[in-house]
């Protein structure tokens, strides 16, 4: 929304509609009462570009959790597998409740450590 109405701002600004511009800056909640037209402007500026700099940050965040989601989801189905080939059985996702699951990967971590120990005493 900022970088709409910062817009309209700076056009209305070109076009040299500084009342315009100062009505809505007030509206907004910026005081330009006292301000130039020349600062009026590098005002619109500055926000302008802080509005686009908080979008490009916002849509690179959404990017990250993106990759993010499927880094989780190649974990999982790495986990899933080595489950699968722990136990010797298949694991429907779709059907396995998830305690089920995580006793299941509680299990398999005790015995791996179990495994773990038993190699160290060797």
């Amino acid at each position: 929304m900022e970088v709409i109405l910062f817009t309209m701002c700076k056009n209305l600004s070109i076009l040299g509609r500084y009342d315009h511009v100062r009505e809505i800056l007030r509206e907004y909640g910026v005081h330009t009462d006292k301000m130039t037209d020349e600062r009026v402007s590098a005002e619109i500026t500055s926000r302008l570009e802080r509005a686009k700099l908080t979008v490009r940050e916002i849509e690179d965040g959404q990017h990250k959790e993106n990759s993010d989601t499927s880094h989780i989801r190649m974990e999982f189905d790495g986990q899933m597998a080595a489950l699968m080939a722990h136990f010797k059985f298949q694991i429907e996702p779709t059907t396995m409740k998830a305690t089920l699951y995580a006793h299941l990967v509680a299990r398999y971590n005790r015995e791996i450590k179990a495994k773990i120990a038993a190699m160290k005493k060797r």
